[in-house]
């Protein structure tokens, strides 16, 4: 049982796990969305994944506003949805659903929590800089303490980098440091168009991200953009409007800079192929599967200069001095009529991310965590005789998984 909300990144990620564990590993995976429902599109991409079973809770996730009074209905739903399923693991990717094992009935399914962000290190990164000490205000402390027990309560926590992995020890002060697995990068939708056939537009530069998270840190590119002497031109693919806020939002602007919101796999395919060169602005970023998909598709790479980028992309990208638009803006118009240097680029991201990121990688990394968590244990194969029928299998259909 994989729980992922549909918010950000963890949507593609959870589709990419929950598709190889049913496709390498003969798996039954009921993918549970929680927290703001998915739209039509994000549906479409779970549906499209054969064999895999869906069901939405739909409410508030824990860092939302009127999110901590939501914790114990999500845990004791999703307990229930894990016995009605029958689970060996419940591989929960929300802090606060890391004590699910405690609500269900017995036998307790091993809990994974996948952790890919929290507010103290969100913090530390986009309001202190990456320096400590963290001057998380006392309104949140609440969430550092939900951490806390979160990632004592799991039976095995897993990380997409070794920079998370180290942040969470250190703001934590864990006693045992979590797994690191990397992400898998899909290939996007048109990324096996012969790529010297793509006619690529010179100074468009592709951002793709929640425009309304200031970890993204879209002011450095509109800041960077005024001082560009090349006419750049950014395109932003992302939500605007934070889920369950109200109210107008005012992204950061800047001439040459341009917001679609969200766009499906085939528009953003589109967007990938017209760009020379995938920005990756962000102040804080765990993994970043956009520029990686971005590089599939045939994109440079230019990344703030942050220990996750480093470590996802070694001497893959292109780098510019942490959260500095004059070196942003230095480093794209020195790329700008440079075809020669964005093409090399190009293709050491695209080598970089294809030999390392790959599902059958990360498929194995789970089902290794899996067993552990398990203690030992390997789940039966899908079908095996001796394992019981699923509970309500019978009642389930194509059609619940939009249930």
């Amino acid at each position: 049982m994989l729980v992922a909300d549909a918010v950000g990144g963890v949507w593609d990620y959870a589709l990419s796990l929950a598709g190889g564990l049913i496709d390498l590993a003969a798996a039954d995976v009921l993918l549970v969305a929680v927290g703001p429902p998915p739209d039509e599109a994000r549906l479409t991409s779970a549906r499209a994944i054969p064999g895999l079973v869906c069901h939405v809770l739909s409410g508030r996730l824990e860092w939302m506003e009127g999110g901590h009074d939501w914790l114990s209905a999500w845990r004791q739903a999703v307990a229930s949805l894990a016995a009605d399923w029958d689970a060996d693991v419940v591989h929960v990717n929300q802090l606060g659903l890391a004590g699910v094992g405690g609500e269900a009935s017995r036998p307790r399914p091993a809990v994974v929590l996948g952790v890919h962000s929290d507010v103290t290190t969100w913090w530390l990164w986009v309001k202190d800089g990456g320096h400590g000490p963290c001057t998380l205000p006392t309104y949140l402390s609440w969430q550092r303490d939900l951490a806390r027990q979160a990632l004592q309560q799991a039976d095995v926590v897993v990380c997409p980098s070794s920079f998370l992995a180290r942040e969470l020890v250190s703001c934590h002060s864990l006693a045992r440091t979590p797994v690191v697995i990397h992400n898998a990068v899909p290939e996007p939708t048109g990324s096996g168009v012969d790529q010297a056939s793509v006619q690529r537009e010179r100074g468009v530069a592709v951002v793709v991200g929640r425009a309304w998270d200031e970890a993204k840190n879209l002011a450095v590119v509109a800041a960077a953009l005024q001082r560009c002497r090349e006419p750049w031109q950014v395109e932003v693919a992302g939500d605007v409007v934070e889920p369950g806020r109200g109210g107008a939002y005012a992204p950061p602007a800047a001439p040459g800079l341009y917001y679609h919101g969200f766009l499906n796999k085939d528009r953003l395919a589109g967007l990938y192929q017209r760009a020379a060169v995938c920005l990756a602005p962000s102040s804080y970023e765990p993994f970043g599967l956009a520029p990686a998909e971005a590089a599939l598709a045939g994109c440079a790479v230019v990344a703030n200069d942050l220990p996750s980028y480093r470590e996802v992309w070694g001497d893959a990208a292109c780098y510019f001095a942490r959260n500095d638009p004059d070196a942003l803006a230095q480093r794209l118009d020195q790329l700008y009529a440079d075809d020669a240097a964005v093409a090399r680029l190009a293709r050491a991201a695209g080598e970089r991310v294809a030999r390392r990121y790959t599902l059958r990688r990360m498929v194995d990394g789970y089902l290794a965590v899996y067993t552990a968590a398990m203690g030992g244990a390997t789940p039966a194969p899908r079908g095996a005789k001796n394992r019981p029928p699923r509970r309500g299998a019978r009642r389930r259909t194509r059609r619940d998984r939009a249930a």
